[in-house]
């Protein structure tokens, strides 16, 4: 499940130089599985950013970070989300990534229809396919993250250009950084 690929993040630490390049990768692969899927899905990036993998209640959020990714999109059927899925595990593959699990439940029709979970160099990824009696009826997302890692008392969270709320500040990241 997504959980047990994100549970696996938390035990890697990445160095310094490996979360940098998770964040390079991940805003190099973004915008070209955007580009996999047009016609398919049409995937919005709907946060590509820092996140802290402390419990909230520790005001120092920014002293273990993680990058998470997610892009998300609602094909228009059942056959336009398998596509999607297939062209996205595929340009991943093409990339450099492993897949690790793939579960299927094509009779699923309220919940995950179809789930594929890779890695690559620090990420992990979950590519999902979920299916409701709700709008949007099928949904595909993919959601990427990796490792937990420490940073000194001073780290700044950081927001991708990609994420839709770069530019905007809180008291952990700094507005456009």
């Amino acid at each position: 499940t997504t959980e047990t690929a994100m549970a696996q993040t938390t035990s890697s630490q990445l160095s310094p130089e490996q979360f940098a390049a998770a964040q390079e990768e991940l805003e190099q692969v973004f915008p070209l599985l955007q580009q996999e899927t047009a016609g398919k899905a049409e995937l919005g990036v709907r946060t590509l950013s820092e996140s802290s993998c402390l419990r909230a209640e520790i005001r120092e959020q920014q002293e273990q970070t993680r990058w998470e990714g997610i892009l998300r999109g609602a094909p228009a059927d059942a056959a336009g989300a398998g596509a999607a899925v297939d062209a996205l595990v595929a340009a991943l593959q093409k990339q450099g990534w492993t897949v690790d699990r793939e579960a299927n439940s094509p009779d699923e029709e309220n919940g995950t229809v179809r789930e594929v979970i890779l890695h690559h160099g620090g990420i992990y990824a979950t590519v999902t396919y979920s299916r409701s009696d709700v709008e949007p009826e099928h949904t595909v997302e993919v959601l990427a993250v990796t490792g937990c890692t420490d940073h000194p008392h001073d780290h700044q969270m950081l927001r991708s250009p990609l994420d839709p709320q770069y530019g905007t500040s809180s008291q952990y990241d700094p507005a456009g950084a």
